[in-house]
Order: C-alpha cells, then sequence, then structure tokens
C-alpha cells in the first residue's frame, strides 16, 4: 500500500522516457495507432525491443492479432500529435486521414515526417500479462532516423501542453 500517493506520484514523474505512436495492422488491413511512453530495448544482440500497452486499447487487439507493430518515434514540434493519437479511439475515428505515412516489413504504418522509426515483430510467446497492460517483446527488423531534431519526451509534453 502506498504511503502518500501524490508524493510517490511526483517521484515517478522524474522518470525519463519519450513518447511514442505505436501503430500495428490487423489482419483485414485494418491500422490503428496510440501514443505510448513505455518503449525499451532489451538486448542489442539480437536486437530487442518490450512495448507496453493497455489491453482496452484498440492497438493492443491488432498487436496480438497480427504479432507486429511500429513505433514512431515523435519530436518535439509534434505536440499535435498527441489528441489524435493519445486522446481518440481508432474504433471511432480514422487517425490515418490527414497523415502521411508507408509501410515497410510489418505493414505497420510508419510516419513519413517522424524522428526514425522501427519496424517490429513479437517473439512468439513473449507476451507478459501485467495487468492492465501486456507488455510485449519484439525483434527489431527495421529502422531509420529521419531527422535529428529534439525527441519529445513526456516531460516536455507535460511542461508544454495546453491546459
Amino acid at each position: 500500500m502506498v504511503q502518500d500517493r501524490k508524493k510517490v506520484i511526483g517521484a515517478v514523474n522524474t522518470i525519463t522516457y519519450g513518447l511514442y505512436v505505436i501503430t500495428s495492422i490487423g489482419n483485414e488491413n485494418k491500422v490503428n495507432g496510440q501514443i505510448s511512453n513505455t518503449v525499451f530495448q532489451i538486448t542489442s544482440v539480437p536486437l530487442r525491443i518490450a512495448l507496453g500497452i493497455n489491453k482496452k486499447n484498440y492497438t493492443y487487439e491488432l498487436i496480438k492479432e497480427s504479432g507486429v507493430f511500429a513505433i514512431n518515434i515523435l519530436k518535439q514540434s509534434q505536440l499535435s500529435m498527441i489528441p489524435i493519437f493519445g486522446l481518440k479511439s481508432g474504433r471511432d475515428i480514422n487517425k490515418f486521414e490527414n497523415i502521411k505515412y508507408h509501410t515497410e516489413i510489418t505493414n505497420s504504418p510508419i510516419f513519413d515526417d517522424i524522428l526514425s522509426w522501427m519496424d517490429c515483430r513479437v517473439i512468439k510467446d513473449m507476451t507478459i500479462d501485467c495487468g492492465t497492460h501486456s507488455l510485449f517483446i519484439a525483434d527489431v527488423l527495421d529502422g531509420s532516423i529521419v531527422s535529428v531534431e529534439e525527441p519529445l519526451t513526456y516531460k516536455y509534453y507535460r511542461e508544454n501542453r495546453t491546459k
């Protein structure tokens, strides 16, 4: 039991991490994307990434179905992506209506205007149930740096979002 939740949340908020748009494609070619702040490298050889996703999210369903996803690493100048990919459901709207993107190995959407991207395939039997979320462990199949701008961090978002 947490002694002083507000104090503990303050401590948790000092953890540094980025904001990413995780995209995936389902077996019927349905695409979706969502904001995530839980992406981290697990190993360098083989190159593997871990991704945490809420089980209630549509993107989670697509990743479970197809076993693939792309990580779109946002630039600091892309705060406008947060309301689209973080506050709305792809079950209700087409989040990609005004987004230019392409696909690579997994056919998951990769934004044309982005800091960098990685195309990933979930390793069989490497999904960990974490309660409300699942942790997917995936091989990085491809990726590229697109821009040299500053990455969008969760701290920057908290300090600069419109109140």
